[in-house]
Protein backbone atom coordinates (compact mmCIF):
# COMPACT_ATOMS: atom_id res chain seq x y z
CA UNK A 1 0.00 0.00 0.00
CA UNK A 2 1.39 3.39 -0.94
CA UNK A 3 2.13 5.78 1.85
CA UNK A 4 -0.66 8.24 2.46
CA UNK A 5 0.26 11.90 2.28
CA UNK A 6 -0.95 14.36 4.88
CA UNK A 7 -2.22 17.89 4.52
CA UNK A 8 -2.70 20.35 7.35
CA UNK A 9 -3.59 23.39 5.29
CA UNK A 10 -6.92 23.78 7.06
CA UNK A 11 -5.77 22.84 10.54
CA UNK A 12 -4.86 25.96 12.57
CA UNK A 13 -3.15 23.86 15.25
CA UNK A 14 -0.52 22.36 12.95
CA UNK A 15 2.49 23.86 11.26
CA UNK A 16 1.26 25.85 8.29
CA UNK A 17 0.34 29.53 7.92
CA UNK A 18 2.89 32.00 9.17
CA UNK A 19 2.12 34.39 12.02
CA UNK A 20 0.94 37.27 9.85
CA UNK A 21 -1.45 34.98 7.96
CA UNK A 22 -2.78 33.57 11.25
CA UNK A 23 -3.36 37.09 12.55
CA UNK A 24 -5.35 38.01 9.43
CA UNK A 25 -7.46 34.88 9.89
CA UNK A 26 -8.18 35.65 13.51
CA UNK A 27 -6.33 32.61 14.86
CA UNK A 28 -5.28 33.51 18.43
CA UNK A 29 -1.70 33.07 19.56
CA UNK A 30 0.49 34.71 22.16
CA UNK A 31 4.13 35.13 23.06
CA UNK A 32 5.01 32.80 25.94
CA UNK A 33 8.34 32.81 27.83
CA UNK A 34 10.40 29.75 26.93
CA UNK A 35 11.11 29.29 30.62
CA UNK A 36 7.37 28.76 31.23
CA UNK A 37 7.13 25.84 28.78
CA UNK A 38 8.02 22.26 29.59
CA UNK A 39 8.56 19.51 27.05
CA UNK A 40 6.00 16.73 27.13
CA UNK A 41 7.61 13.64 28.71
CA UNK A 42 5.35 11.48 26.52
CA UNK A 43 6.54 13.08 23.28
CA UNK A 44 7.04 10.13 20.89
CA UNK A 45 10.05 11.61 19.16
CA UNK A 46 13.23 11.21 21.19
CA UNK A 47 16.06 11.86 18.73
CA UNK A 48 16.72 15.21 17.08
CA UNK A 49 19.32 15.91 14.41
CA UNK A 50 21.68 18.42 16.05
CA UNK A 51 22.92 19.81 12.73
CA UNK A 52 19.39 20.48 11.51
CA UNK A 53 18.45 22.01 14.86
CA UNK A 54 21.40 24.39 14.58
CA UNK A 55 20.37 25.29 11.03
CA UNK A 56 16.84 26.04 12.23
CA UNK A 57 18.24 28.10 15.11
CA UNK A 58 20.24 30.22 12.64
CA UNK A 59 17.09 30.74 10.57
CA UNK A 60 15.18 31.76 13.69
CA UNK A 61 17.89 34.30 14.54
CA UNK A 62 17.32 35.91 11.14
CA UNK A 63 13.56 35.61 10.70
CA UNK A 64 12.11 34.62 14.07
CA UNK A 65 9.73 31.72 14.65
CA UNK A 66 7.39 31.88 11.67
CA UNK A 67 4.78 29.39 12.89
CA UNK A 68 3.63 29.13 16.52
CA UNK A 69 4.02 26.01 18.61
CA UNK A 70 1.05 24.33 20.28
CA UNK A 71 0.90 24.09 24.08
CA UNK A 72 -1.61 23.27 26.80
CA UNK A 73 -1.93 24.83 30.23
CA UNK A 74 0.23 23.15 32.86
CA UNK A 75 -0.76 22.09 36.34
CA UNK A 76 0.61 25.32 37.83
CA UNK A 77 -0.62 28.81 36.88
CA UNK A 78 1.50 30.39 34.18
CA UNK A 79 3.06 27.06 33.18
CA UNK A 80 2.57 25.25 29.88
CA UNK A 81 3.32 21.82 28.42
CA UNK A 82 4.42 21.47 24.82
CA UNK A 83 2.13 19.49 22.52
CA UNK A 84 3.52 20.18 19.08
CA UNK A 85 6.54 22.02 17.68
CA UNK A 86 9.42 20.65 19.74
CA UNK A 87 11.97 21.33 16.99
CA UNK A 88 10.98 25.01 16.97
CA UNK A 89 10.99 25.03 20.78
CA UNK A 90 14.50 23.57 20.99
CA UNK A 91 15.84 25.73 18.18
CA UNK A 92 14.41 28.85 19.83
CA UNK A 93 16.43 27.98 22.94
CA UNK A 94 19.56 27.56 20.80
CA UNK A 95 18.87 30.89 19.11
CA UNK A 96 18.78 32.63 22.49
CA UNK A 97 15.13 33.68 22.35
CA UNK A 98 13.38 34.48 25.62
CA UNK A 99 9.86 33.82 24.31
CA UNK A 100 8.11 32.01 21.47
CA UNK A 101 4.75 32.45 19.71
CA UNK A 102 2.30 29.75 20.82
CA UNK A 103 -1.31 28.68 20.51
CA UNK A 104 -2.77 27.51 23.81
CA UNK A 105 -4.95 24.46 23.31
CA UNK A 106 -8.05 24.77 25.48
CA UNK A 107 -9.49 21.36 24.57
CA UNK A 108 -9.43 18.52 27.08
CA UNK A 109 -7.16 15.63 26.15
CA UNK A 110 -9.88 13.19 25.10
CA UNK A 111 -8.63 9.68 24.22
CA UNK A 112 -5.04 10.71 23.78
CA UNK A 113 -5.70 13.67 21.51
CA UNK A 114 -2.41 15.34 22.43
CA UNK A 115 -0.35 12.22 21.71
CA UNK A 116 -2.23 11.81 18.43
CA UNK A 117 -1.35 15.37 17.42
CA UNK A 118 2.32 14.75 18.20
CA UNK A 119 2.30 11.49 16.27
CA UNK A 120 0.60 12.95 13.20
CA UNK A 121 2.98 15.90 13.10
CA UNK A 122 6.02 13.63 13.25
CA UNK A 123 4.61 10.98 10.89
CA UNK A 124 4.06 13.70 8.31
CA UNK A 125 7.77 14.49 8.34
CA UNK A 126 9.01 10.89 8.85
CA UNK A 127 10.82 12.09 11.97
CA UNK A 128 10.11 9.06 14.11
CA UNK A 129 12.23 5.94 13.99
CA UNK A 130 10.24 2.68 13.64
CA UNK A 131 10.84 1.88 17.31
CA UNK A 132 9.83 5.36 18.52
CA UNK A 133 6.69 5.15 16.39
CA UNK A 134 5.90 1.68 17.73
CA UNK A 135 6.23 2.76 21.36
CA UNK A 136 4.09 5.85 20.77
CA UNK A 137 1.35 3.90 18.99
CA UNK A 138 1.50 1.25 21.70
CA UNK A 139 1.12 3.94 24.37
CA UNK A 140 -1.86 5.40 22.54
CA UNK A 141 -3.46 1.95 22.38
CA UNK A 142 -2.77 1.00 25.98
CA UNK A 143 -3.72 4.30 27.57
CA UNK A 144 -7.18 4.35 26.02
CA UNK A 145 -7.88 0.73 24.98
CA UNK A 146 -8.05 1.69 21.32
CA UNK A 147 -8.39 -0.85 18.52
CA UNK A 148 -6.16 -0.91 15.44
CA UNK A 149 -9.02 0.66 13.50
CA UNK A 150 -9.44 3.42 16.11
CA UNK A 151 -5.74 4.28 15.99
CA UNK A 152 -5.67 4.22 12.19
CA UNK A 153 -8.58 6.65 12.03
CA UNK A 154 -7.13 8.92 14.71
CA UNK A 155 -3.75 9.13 12.96
CA UNK A 156 -5.10 8.99 9.37
CA UNK A 157 -2.84 6.07 8.47
CA UNK A 158 -3.62 2.56 7.26
CA UNK A 159 -4.54 -0.25 9.63
CA UNK A 160 -1.62 -2.27 8.26
CA UNK A 161 0.79 0.53 9.23
CA UNK A 162 -0.60 0.51 12.76
CA UNK A 163 -0.34 -3.27 12.97
CA UNK A 164 3.29 -3.20 11.78
CA UNK A 165 4.15 -0.83 14.60
CA UNK A 166 2.39 -3.02 17.14
CA UNK A 167 4.21 -6.06 15.76
CA UNK A 168 7.52 -4.29 16.37
CA UNK A 169 6.70 -4.21 20.09
CA UNK A 170 6.68 -8.02 20.05
CA UNK A 171 10.05 -8.45 18.33
CA UNK A 172 12.79 -10.45 20.09
CA UNK A 173 15.87 -8.55 21.23
CA UNK A 174 18.08 -9.57 18.29
CA UNK A 175 15.65 -8.16 15.75
CA UNK A 176 15.07 -5.01 17.81
CA UNK A 177 18.81 -4.44 17.82
CA UNK A 178 18.91 -4.89 14.04
CA UNK A 179 16.10 -2.36 13.68
CA UNK A 180 17.91 0.11 15.95
CA UNK A 181 21.01 -0.34 13.80
CA UNK A 182 19.06 0.76 10.73
CA UNK A 183 17.83 -2.49 9.20
CA UNK A 184 14.72 -2.30 7.03
CA UNK A 185 11.48 -2.53 9.02
CA UNK A 186 9.86 -4.80 6.44
CA UNK A 187 12.86 -7.17 6.36
CA UNK A 188 13.04 -7.36 10.15
CA UNK A 189 9.33 -8.15 10.41
CA UNK A 190 9.64 -10.89 7.80
CA UNK A 191 12.60 -12.46 9.56
CA UNK A 192 10.53 -12.44 12.76
CA UNK A 193 8.69 -15.41 11.26
CA UNK A 194 11.82 -17.48 11.92
CA UNK A 195 11.39 -18.62 15.51
CA UNK A 196 14.84 -20.15 16.03
CA UNK A 197 17.23 -17.41 17.14
CA UNK A 198 20.29 -19.31 15.92
CA UNK A 199 18.78 -19.66 12.46
CA UNK A 200 17.81 -15.97 12.42
CA UNK A 201 21.38 -15.05 13.32
CA UNK A 202 22.68 -16.70 10.15
CA UNK A 203 20.51 -14.36 8.08
CA UNK A 204 20.73 -11.18 10.13
CA UNK A 205 24.31 -10.55 9.08
CA UNK A 206 23.16 -10.39 5.45
CA UNK A 207 19.85 -8.64 6.05
CA UNK A 208 20.80 -5.53 4.07
CA UNK A 209 21.25 -7.51 0.84
CA UNK A 210 18.34 -9.92 1.18
CA UNK A 211 15.62 -9.64 -1.42
CA UNK A 212 11.99 -9.96 -0.46
CA UNK A 213 11.76 -13.35 -2.20
CA UNK A 214 14.74 -14.65 -0.25
CA UNK A 215 13.26 -13.41 3.02
CA UNK A 216 9.92 -15.08 2.39
CA UNK A 217 11.66 -18.33 1.56
CA UNK A 218 13.86 -18.20 4.62
CA UNK A 219 10.98 -17.17 6.86
CA UNK A 220 9.44 -20.56 6.10
CA UNK A 221 12.61 -22.49 7.01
Amino acid sequence: MSKRSFSFANNPLMAGPALDERAKGGIPYREIPLSAIEADPHQPRQNFDEEKLNELAESIKLYGVLSPILVRSGQLPGRYTLISGERRFRAAHLAGLSSIPAIVNQTEDVEGRNLAIQLVENLQRDDLSPIERAHAIGALRDAHSLSVRDIAEKLSISKSAVQRSLDILQLPHDLLNALKAGASESKVLLLAKIEDEAVRATYLKDIDILTRAQQIGRAHV
